[in-house]
């Protein structure tokens, strides 16, 4: 598992932070998110993102963006609670 500060992953930060820098995402989109809604390739990605009146937009993933999401969603499944839910960014327990 990748490192932890106060309970959150890196990644986890990083990729909620930088989605809004990088695909102009509005916060309600970012939290909005499911794994299914990130595509990526080898070399290109795309991010469906969900806002007012159910409508969705597709945006390109820079790549810096991209490389933080690969690193969120290879630790994605080793968080509490990731069987069996869709939702990319998982709520953090507190102890």
């Amino acid at each position: 598992m990748a490192a932890r500060r106060g309970g959150a992953s890196v990644p986890r930060g990083r990729c909620i932070a930088l989605i809004p820098y990088y695909a102009g995402a509005r916060i309600s989109e970012v939290v909005r998110l499911d794994t299914d809604d990130v595509q990526l390739s080898a070399r290109k990605g795309r991010l469906r993102l969900y806002g007012k009146c159910g409508k969705f937009r597709e945006v390109d993933i820079h790549p810096q963006l991209r490389a933080e999401l690969q690193l969120w969603l290879d630790e994605h499944p080793n968080w509490p609670n990731a069987d069996g839910n869709r939702a990319l960014f998982l709520a953090v327990e507190l102890p």
